[in-house]
């Protein structure tokens, strides 16, 4: 008897141990200053200086759980989707990104306008995130959540609401992890809404005083992108290779070499072949390493190593030959290359391929300009440069050499507008397509089993009262050079 009063006390001390380790769902919250607590809200605005610890979160999570099944709710009813949505719109993305570097330097000032599809997904992962905010302010993701919504804005092209998310961010979250990141997109944003000044210094700052490698490395870039806007290549060059050297991550090194040498190929042509073939020391990346080959075989024939330039063509035209997107850019220079080696016919051949091949494509476009300019200076036949250069400019407005193609085309229109008012003759009829693309285009519907679309056509490929470029006398004189 003289125990029964320690194994009642000890029953009680057990039975309110279990009671209270079995009813533990308390949350932990922190309250920020000023804060007036309310009955009817569960998730008022916490002390974000103590809540973004990652100790405090670690602490209350191992404590008490209802920290640990906000925590839990939180990512993966939310922001693990929302992750998802987002990673997966910029993978898209990115990839647009690079074809647009490798075709366009000017590129580099633009922000693309993004597809449907990574419009859509953009805004899934800012629906989910938003819910993070709404109902989960003391988890751990909220720093994450405000600054994936901003950035999806960002890359919509939505400045405005993005520049509004970075700002929240920085004046509630500034003690996060992340504030340099969200400086570094606030940084460009400022810059796409025109506040260059604001932007510039923001980016500088950045450059100079953050301790995240990462960070560092981008906002340098981004500098020197400034810089190459701004006409100023050398400083641009050495920010480039600065940002390359401040990362630690080998896709990060590979972008930034891949800018770096698309920018030495416009100023310095002979030394892209070897800037080109270090991005793959970088990366494996499938889009990434095509085009860097690719542009490392355009370094090759400027440098006229065609055996070397050749080689790398016929394997890339192997390993890509499931991608008509890729496969049409290795045969666009497979003819350049023939052009080169001035192997004027085969060239040319190869160019008509293209051109009926993938219709309607880049690609097309820039056989046709290569067509125009060979015609125009090499032949100084100038009625079969503007049939070439017109349809340069209507078969894809995306060439790079779009601009330039118009520009030719009005030229030489007034050109033969003018040669016609001085001699008081009719006119010139010009062509409306190029007579040996379409001899070759019939060749190849035939043997592909295409049905040719009927037109009434002359012998030559021409409609009927059009000038083919080969008549004598008169006709003829109007396309030599004056």
């Amino acid at each position: 008897m003289k125990y029964l009063k320690y194994i009642i006390l000890f029953s009680f001390l057990l039975s309110v141990a279990a009671l209270q380790i079995g009813c533990n769902f308390v949350t932990h919250r922190t309250l920020s200053n000023g804060t007036v607590t309310d009955p009817e809200n569960d998730d008022p605005e916490p002390d974000y200086n103590v809540s973004l610890d990652p100790n405090y979160q670690d602490f209350t999570s191992y404590l008490f759980l209802g920290n640990r099944i906000e925590n839990f709710t939180a990512y993966f009813n939310k922001f693990f989707i929302a992750s998802e949505d987002y990673e997966t719109a910029m993978e898209e993305y990115r990839t647009a990104l690079i074809t647009e570097y490798s075709r366009r330097l000017d590129s580099l000032a633009i922000t693309p306008p993004v597809s449907a599809s990574v419009k859509d997904k953009l805004n899934k992962a800012i629906e989910r995130a938003s819910k993070i905010i709404q109902f989960h302010k003391n988890s751990k993701y909220i720093d994450q959540a405000v600054l994936l919504i901003g950035k999806s804005y960002y890359y919509m092209g939505d400045y405005f609401n993005a520049e509004r998310k970075f700002d929240e961010f920085l004046s509630k979250l500034s003690s996060s992890q992340l504030a340099d990141e969200a400086i570094l997109f606030l940084g460009r944003t400022r810059i796409k809404l025109g506040k260059y000044d604001e932007g510039k210094n923001i980016l500088s700052e950045l450059a100079k005083n953050s301790s995240d490698k990462e960070i560092k490395s981008l906002a340098t870039r981004d500098l020197g992108i400034l810089l190459f806007n701004k006409g100023n290549i050398e400083d641009a060059i050495n920010d480039f290779k600065a940002s390359i050297e401040f990362t630690n991550s080998k896709e990060r090194k590979a972008e930034g070499q891949f800018i770096l040498a698309k920018v030495l190929s416009q100023y310095n042509p002979s030394l892209s072949a070897k800037e080109y073939s270090k991005v793959t020391d970088y990366t494996s990346d499938f889009d990434l390493s095509f085009f860097a080959r690719l542009n490392a075989a355009k370094g090759m024939i400027f440098n006229k190593s065609f055996i070397s330039a050749d080689e790398t063509l016929a394997d890339l035209r192997k390993k890509y030959r499931d991608v008509p997107s890729f496969t049409q850019l290795v045969d666009l220079e497979i003819a350049n290359s023939l052009y080169g080696q001035n192997k004027i016919k085969d060239a040319k051949n190869k160019y008509f391929e293209i051109i009926v091949k993938y219709a309607g494509s880049v690609s097309a476009a820039d056989a046709y300009y290569y067509l125009g300019k060979h015609e125009e200076e090499k032949n100084d036949n100038y009625l079969y440069a503007l049939v070439n250069y017109k349809k340069a400019e209507s078969e894809n407005a995306s060439s790079e050499f779009h601009n330039e193609s118009s520009v030719k085309a009005a030229t030489l229109d007034r050109y033969f507008y003018l040669l016609g008012e001085v001699k008081d003759t009719a006119s010139i009829k010009i062509p409306t397509s190029n007579a040996e693309v379409e001899k070759y285009r019939s060749i190849y519907n035939e043997e592909k089993g295409i049905e040719q679309i009927k037109t009434e056509e002359n012998d030559n490929g021409n409609t009927k009262d059009q000038d083919d470029g080969r008549q004598k006398g008169k006709r003829e004189r109007t396309c030599r050079r004056i």
